[in-house]
């Protein structure tokens, strides 16, 4: 698990990713990806938007990331 978290950390460092797309690229599923965010939410400041998009595929709705996006 500390691999996955790793993983999920690094791409969602620089930019908002959607949950599918974090999926996708880190090649795991949800359930793996809700204990990864747990851990990493316990270190450091996850920010989750509802209204954000997704630096990867585009589309608008919830994201994650650890920074917050520029406007």
């Amino acid at each position: 698990m500390p691999e996955t978290a790793a993983i999920v950390t690094a791409l969602i460092i620089e930019r908002p990713l959607c949950v599918e797309c974090v999926m996708t690229k880190a090649s795991i599923g949800a359930a793996d990806l809700d204990a990864a965010l747990s851990r990493i939410e316990a270190v450091l400041e996850l920010i989750r938007n509802e209204r954000d998009r997704c630096r990867t595929c585009g589309r608008v709705g919830g994201t994650v990331s650890l920074v917050r996006p520029s406007k």
